[in-house]
């Protein structure tokens, strides 16, 4: 039987594949596939079939520290700031990148401490978190974003909860997206929140 840390490695592995071909189709069909777009996306699907193969293999897997980073400055007056909380750093940084290229300001944490520093410092039209997270977990992020903006409505996208579930949760809790998910489920939810780009105070 396969062990749980395996299957989860293969499964991150997998997911941050299919955000990157999936945003590849996105960039190609809205015209902006640059070539240095190109080399990234399939730089990131060519480093996670690689680390897919060591697991089968049974070889060790070299855990090169992916250093965080935020995606370039926008323009917050003129966009819908969004908060993503992600402890997969390909993965949020991915997101982040898809949400900016649909016109939306984005912010990205880590764990939910960073989440929680940085909505000190700005007021956010949506937050998306993940639950299970080093230093602050999804659900304590929650509870003190209630208390600190409670407008704020979060998207819950965790590989830990079931899609659509949302009584489970608090009442800023707008929708919950079960991982693996595509970009476009995240904009989706935004759209349906009425959180448009170019739509920002």
């Amino acid at each position: 039987m396969l062990s749980r840390a395996f299957v989860h490695d293969a499964n991150q592995c997998l997911h941050v594949i299919r955000l990157a071909a999936e945003s590849l189709s996105l960039d190609d069909k809205d015209g902006r596939l640059t070539p240095e777009r190109l080399r990234k996306r399939v730089d990131t699907i060519l480093g996670q079939v690689d680390h897919l193969t060591a697991l089968i293999g049974g070889a060790a897997v070299p855990r090169t520290p992916v250093q965080p980073q935020q995606p370039e400055p926008q323009d917050h007056s003129q966009a819908p700031l969004i908060l993503l909380v992600d402890d997969e750093v390909l993965a949020a940084l991915m997101l982040a990148d898809h949400l900016q290229q649909q016109g939306y300001a984005v912010d990205v944490a880590h764990d939910g401490q960073e989440a929680f520093d940085l909505c000190h410092q700005h007021v956010y039209d949506a937050v998306v978190t993940d639950i299970r997270m080093p230093r602050m977990d999804g659900m304590e992020l929650i509870r003190r974003l209630y208390d600190l903006q409670p407008g704020t409505p979060v998207i819950v996208a965790s590989g830990h909860v079931r899609s659509g579930h949302a009584e489970n949760f608090p009442d800023s809790v707008a929708q919950v997206i079960g991982k693996p998910f595509s970009p476009t489920q995240i904009s989706e939810a935004l759209t349906k929140l009425a959180i448009l780009p170019g739509t920002g105070q």
